[in-house]
């Protein structure tokens, strides 16, 4: 990215913060499409009806939601990226959220891994596991940082191609596989350390923590 280019998102960025409403008119006019299709496919992959409607519909919904929240969301932004790839994180995780609500009756909806995920997590460090479930898993993901989290979200629950995402996001796919692999290996070595934990012999009298 240029620094010109740099330079007029951050301009933007500022003018949305003040939530001046040609600043939010021009991000919508600038990422809506992007965004959308982010969206859409979120919707799609959890069965959710993905036309035009719905998705005009939950975009709207997203730009409203970081609108009224006065802009909190885009003041986070760390500048440790491009804004496009950020925005892309919120719809994301805005649409995911959608989705476990409207189907929030089914009890899939809200998996943090199948047996898939759990097999690859398993071969991370080539050894395999048997105690290795979907709660194991959930209580493991909650120790990593939000980004970790996202990126899991956006690689296991919502089954976006690493190079999708990577497109998503705004980075080399070599760069999203190192993710990955680290995302993985770090997973597997709290896995461990948890069952070596429960494993050990407790001294008489102690309590598991």
């Amino acid at each position: 990215m240029g620094a010109e280019t740099e330079c007029d998102e951050e301009r933007l960025l500022h003018r949305c913060i003040d939530l001046d409403p040609d600043g939010w008119r021009e991000l919508m006019d600038r990422y809506g499409r992007f965004l959308s299709a982010i969206i859409r496919r979120i919707l799609a992959r959890r069965g959710l009806p993905s036309g035009p409607t719905e998705v005009d519909e939950a975009t709207e919904d997203f730009f409203a939601d970081i609108f009224l929240s006065k802009a909190a969301a885009l003041a986070r932004f760390r500048h440790d990226g491009p804004l496009r790839a950020y925005l892309a994180v919120l719809a994301a995780n805005h649409a995911r959220t959608r989705a476990s609500r409207l189907i929030k009756e089914r009890s899939h909806a809200d998996r943090l891994a199948d047996p898939d995920n759990l097999e690859e997590i398993s071969r991370s460090d080539e050894v395999p596991d048997s105690s290795l479930t979907k709660d194991s898993v959930s209580e493991a993901l909650a120790l990593c940082g939000s980004d970790d989290q996202a990126l899991f979200q956006l690689l296991y629950v919502d089954a976006v191609k690493t190079e999708e995402a990577a497109s998503f996001l705004g980075v080399a796919c070599e760069v999203l596989y190192n993710r990955k692999s680290r995302l993985l290996k770090k997973l597997r070595t709290i896995l461990d350390r948890r069952r070596v934990r429960a494993e050990s012999p407790q001294p008489r009298g102690s309590r598991e923590p």
